[in-house]
């Protein structure tokens, strides 16, 4: 099993941003079955006694789930190091004092404008800017880890800087990406919301030198050590439990609500490794429907 994983809680969101990929997934009757309490607290439990120890908890939005704290705590009482990604437009009270008693690894928050009319233009709800901003004031009030990122698009190109600056004058981390995917229906609209390759390349040589001159003054003399990309193996859980392995070039999905994960894990691996000694692997009917 990997040291690290994601689960996927959910696919709803309160947000309608223009380049999400689970877009479709909003339609009332497209939305998937969620797993229950009980099957995500048994997924946390198999995969915390196989030894993972780094977890993602992800959606969507999965501060949306009403039983959210349970899932959380219970990663957190089971040993795991537990990492938040949240819009911030949901942080309450309740969920500030739920991270002080079970202290997260990390919450990372979206943000997807420096000013109000660039983020809400990408996250189509009036208010949303404000709503995240109070949220991550509400988290950096009670002393926990916050991290700010965002996707890099034609929308907000122009106020990349900004963004980054106010990660640095809030005291957070801060990552972008620009990778930007069709639809999971397959609908190529948010392509179109891509910045040319030349531009996004110049943005990350920038900030990557940028991270380079922090750690030299820490002590780090090399910008290769410094920022160094080397994959490692994970396991993605999607909001229908489609075990995801990820193994550098090698991609294999099972579904397996019902299954024992570490076995599975087992086959999946033998899978993948077919996969990259140019062995193809059909991809089986019930796998094709969890994708």
């Amino acid at each position: 099993m990997p040291l690290n994983g994601s689960v996927e809680l959910t696919r709803r969101c309160n947000l309608r941003c223009r380049h999400c990929y689970q877009a479709a997934a909003r339609e009332p009757n497209s939305a998937p079955r969620e797993l229950s309490t009980a099957e995500w607290r048994g997924v946390i439990d198999q995969v915390a006694e196989a030894g993972c120890l780094f977890l993602l908890i992800t959606g969507g939005e999965p501060l949306l789930r009403h039983d959210f704290a349970e899932i959380y705590r219970h990663a957190r009482q089971s040993g795991l190091l537990v990492t938040v990604f949240t819009n911030g437009t949901t942080v309450g009270d309740d969920t500030v004092e739920l991270f002080r008693e079970w202290p997260p690894h990390e919450i990372e928050i979206s943000l997807y404008g420096a000013t109000a009319a660039t983020c809400e233009r990408v996250t189509g709800v009036p208010g949303s800017f404000e709503r995240c901003r109070r949220g991550i004031d509400r988290l950096l009030a009670a002393g926990l880890p916050v991290r700010l990122k965002t996707i890099l698009m034609t929308e907000n190109a122009h106020e990349f800087d900004q963004i980054e600056t106010l990660a640095r004058e809030l005291g957070v981390k801060f990552r972008f990406d620009a990778a930007i995917f069709p639809t999971l229906d397959g609908d190529p609209a948010p392509l179109g919301l891509r910045v040319p390759a030349r531009e996004a390349v110049s943005l990350l040589d920038g900030f990557l030198n940028r991270i380079y001159y922090d750690l030299r003054n820490l002590g780090v003399t090399s910008r290769d050590r410094a920022l160094n990309f080397a994959a490692t193996n994970a396991f993605q859980a999607s909001v229908t439990f489609a075990l995801a392995i990820l193994a550098e070039a090698a991609l294999s999905y099972l579904g397996l609500a019902t299954t024992a994960i570490t076995p599975t894990w087992g086959k999946m691996l033998r899978d993948a490794q077919a996969v990259l000694f140019n062995a193809p692997i059909p991809l089986p009917d019930h796998a094709k429907r969890a994708v």
